[in-house]
C-alpha cells in the first residue's frame, strides 16, 4: 500500500494555489523538496508536470513508465502517456480551498513564500523551522496510522 500525498506551490502573481497528486515515496518526499526542489522555479515546474507516480531527484526527461530512471519523477501524463485533463495540477483560489481538496490525501506540502511547508489543519507550517525532516515524516506516518489527513 502506498502512502498517497499532494504537493503544491503558492503562485503569488496568480493568488492561486495549484497542486498534483504523489503515489509513492512520501517517506524521502520532505529531503527531496528541500533539497532538489528549493526554489519557486523548482516546486512550480515539478506540480506543473501533473499527477506523478513519485518524486525524482529531478524532473528528468520521457521516459519508460514500466522501467524508469529512478533518479527523475515519474509522471503519469509525460511517462505512462494517461490523458492530459485526468492529470493536470488542480488550481485552488485560497489555502482553505486546497487545504479542503488535500484532507483525502496522507501528506500535503506546499511552496509558498520562499520554502516548503507542510500542511497541518488547514495551516500552513515551515518545514525546516517547525521541526526536522524526521519529525515531519514521523507525524506523517503518525497521521496516516490514525486515519488523519
Amino acid at each position: 500500500m502506498s502512502t498517497r500525498g499532494y504537493i503544491g506551490y503558492y503562485d503569488p502573481k496568480r493568488d492561486r494555489y495549484v497542486g498534483s497528486y504523489c503515489h509513492f515515496g512520501i517517506d524521502n518526499l520532505p529531503e527531496y523538496l528541500l533539497k532538489y526542489y528549493n526554489t519557486f522555479e523548482l516546486a512550480k515546474k515539478l506540480v506543473d508536470g501533473g499527477d506523478m507516480s513519485y518524486v525524482g531527484k529531478e524532473i528528468g526527461h520521457k521516459h519508460d513508465f514500466n522501467k524508469p530512471n529512478w533518479n527523475w519523477t515519474l509522471y503519469y501524463h509525460r511517462d505512462r502517456g494517461e490523458p492530459w485533463e485526468a492529470t493536470k495540477p488542480k488550481t485552488f483560489l485560497s489555502i482553505i480551498d486546497f487545504a479542503d481538496f488535500a484532507t483525502r490525501y496522507n501528506v500535503v506540502y506546499v511552496f509558498a513564500g520562499g520554502s516548503w511547508h507542510y500542511l497541518f489543519n488547514k495551516s500552513l507550517v515551515p518545514i525546516e523551522t517547525a521541526k526536522s525532516i524526521e519529525e515531519v515524516a514521523e507525524d506523517d506516518r503518525n497521521r496516516q496510522s490514525q486515519g488523519i489527513g
